[in-house]
């Protein structure tokens, strides 16, 4: 499903938000729409950036969509980070890139319109949900994987 809309923050800059989820863009709805299943909340989009100590070497981002629904919208739930891809952007420049965090969704039933919260982590912090090879396995020893390892581009991990 291929979800996506826009709105115009306190500064008049058009901020765009692009989910695809299961990499399936057979069904399209717009965030926004009237009469649409989907809208933004006063406060829809929210960017953090989360450092642990002064001496990180990677600063990794979080970004927070705040969503209106009528219906359960089943493809928000990801067991796998990379079961939903969202990309948020400012005036046609990407802000951020990645996945809605997995098994971290839930939704109420109490309204005509209910609130979503979708957490999303970035591609670094996605690595975390990932096994390398499959290391820690049973039957794959790290130390047979370093030794037949070869230099790969973070592209190409991802796309594994």
């Amino acid at each position: 499903m291929y979800i996506h809309g826009h709105f115009y923050n306190q500064r008049e800059e058009r901020i765009e938000v692009h989910i695809l989820t299961h990499g399936d863009r057979s069904k399209e709805i717009t965030i926004g729409e009237d009469g649409g299943e989907l809208s933004f909340t006063d406060d829809p989009v929210e960017l953090t950036s989360e450092v642990n100590d002064t001496f990180d070497h990677l600063l990794c981002q979080q970004a927070t969509v705040r969503l209106l629904t009528r219906n359960f919208v089943p493809d928000f739930f990801c067991a796998s980070c990379r079961d939903a891809v969202v990309n948020i952007y400012r005036e046609g420049k990407c802000l951020f890139a990645g996945f809605i965090e997995p098994q971290a969704y839930s939704q109420g039933y109490n309204e005509e319109y209910d609130e979503v919260e979708l957490s999303c982590i970035d591609a670094l912090t996605a690595l975390q949900y990932a096994k390398y090879r499959d290391v820690g396995s049973l039957g794959v020893l790290y130390n047979v994987v370093k030794a037949e390892a070869e230099q790969r581009t973070f592209q190409a991990m991802l796309k594994e």
